[in-house]
């Protein structure tokens, strides 16, 4: 009898621990965890978000060419796994959610729809707080009209009231062509990490983001900071190429719900490119928000096909001089 109670155990001990391994259904601090292990499940989340439910991926996913984003409200735990095939965001939007943990690679965002709104992992981020997410290898490519809105970003077009570390876009291209331009009556901004950010914290965030636009706030991280936001010890690398207020790191920082702060960030980018208010570090400041910030000594900064002098040491707009 003692033995096959033994044995009992053991194999209620083996079935636990698959259970937790694998993430099936596990009750914990009454938090539901479901694994997600394919395209179809993943496609699934939408019909199963609900408060206190936690979704975590236990294999890589490639999804289809017809995906569909839609609404996140949930918690996401990628445990390191990959989610490859994207042509289109991620998610439509996420909101009051956790995300963490999660690869993207080979995106291939192809977008021609009037006034979009773009992002990889989502077109919009909300009230949520997103840790340790890394986008690599991919491109987004938007065709527009303009007069209208357009907010294009690596990771998402729009961050509002959320807070987000540890993010990375890498190896990656943003070219937005624009079929007919009129961008006095049109918002059009760009960055390699967000388009938009408005009332948000990043920290220990990095692009390594090439960027076509034509757009009048554009930057090699935020096209535009806004609205009490702060950007912490973070990167950019990448040549970036915009129309008006272009900046290696963010196209414009605003007055509007000052102060707007980018402390202890760095840009490296090799050139930044446009026609007026084109500068190293911030295309145009606003309010003086930037602190212990730094920008490679030998960008080019050219603006309306001219080389222009940089002042050492310059700060502000500027930046401080970098080495690499």
């Amino acid at each position: 009898m003692r033995g096959m109670e033994s044995n009992m155990r053991i194999l209620c001990a083996i079935i636990i621990f698959a259970i937790v391994s694998c993430g099936f259904v596990l009750q914990a601090d009454s938090d539901e965890i479901i694994c997600i292990s394919t395209a179809e499940q993943f496609a699934n989340i939408r019909e199963l978000a609900a408060d206190g439910t936690v979704f975590k991926l236990s294999a890589d996913i490639k999804l289809p060419q017809d995906w569909q984003p839609f609404v996140f409200k949930g918690k996401l735990d990628g445990a390191g796994h990959t989610i490859s095939g994207l042509t289109d965001s991620l998610f439509l939007r996420v909101e009051d959610s956790v995300v963490s943990n999660l690869v993207i690679k080979d995106a291939n965002l192809q977008v021609n729809r009037k006034m979009p709104i773009v992002g990889i992992f989502a077109r919009e981020v909300l009230h949520s707080t997103i840790e340790n997410v890394q986008i690599a290898d991919s491109s987004v490519y938007v065709e527009i009209q303009l007069p209208g809105i357009v907010i294009v970003g690596g990771f998402a077009g729009i961050l509002e009231d959320s807070v987000i570390k540890n993010i990375a876009v890498i190896d990656s291209q943003i070219d937005v062509e624009v079929t007919e331009l009129e961008t006095k009556k049109s918002f059009f901004a760009t960055g390699g990490l967000v388009g938009l950010a408005s009332r948000t914290v990043a920290e220990n965030c990095e692009t390594s983001v090439n960027i076509l636009s034509q757009g009048n706030a554009t930057g090699g991280f935020i096209g535009m900071l806004t609205n009490s936001s702060r950007i912490e010890s973070s990167r950019s690398f990448g040549i970036v190429q915009g129309k008006e207020n272009v900046g290696g790191f963010v196209g414009i920082v605003s007055a509007n719900g000052a102060p707007n702060t980018i402390t202890n960030s760095t840009v490296f980018s090799p050139a930044v490119k446009g026609v007026a208010n084109v500068r190293r570090f911030a295309g145009l400041l606003e309010h003086e928000g930037i602190n212990g910030c730094h920008a490679y000594l030998g960008m080019a900064v050219i603006a309306e096909g001219k080389l222009l002098h940089v002042v050492p040491n310059a700060y502000g707009a500027d930046a401080a001089d970098m080495r690499k």
